[in-house]
């Protein structure tokens, strides 16, 4: 079963964002506990999803964005919260990516 939605843990919630994180955490990535490994998150955005898969479940990321503003602030984001050794990011089309990646997400 496949599902989509928007994750966006950088965004504030009229109901606090720890709440809103709690809800995301809850119901779109436990799955991330089950079997750690390397995540390709196809059109990243901002790296939300990146850096919480890696700081919260230890598992190795990848992104890909189309914008080069996103890319500069992931990887600045990156750097800021001490990822550089699980997070990686790319400007380009998820076309052209190459590896193995264990997980799969594309939310938004």
């Amino acid at each position: 079963m496949m599902r989509k939605t928007k994750i966006d843990l950088d965004l504030p919630s009229p109901y606090g964002a720890e709440s809103l994180i709690a809800g995301y955490q809850k119901r779109y990535l436990p799955y991330f506990r089950s079997a750690p490994g390397v995540v390709l998150d196809i059109g990243c955005g901002w790296g939300g999803l990146l850096c919480h898969a890696a700081a919260r479940y230890g598992v190795h990321a990848h992104g890909e964005t189309l914008s080069q503003e996103q890319y500069d602030y992931t990887l600045a984001k990156v750097k800021r919260l001490g990822l550089e050794g699980q997070v990686t990011v790319e400007l380009g089309s998820y076309e052209n990516v190459a590896g193995e990646f264990d997980k799969i997400a594309s939310i938004g």
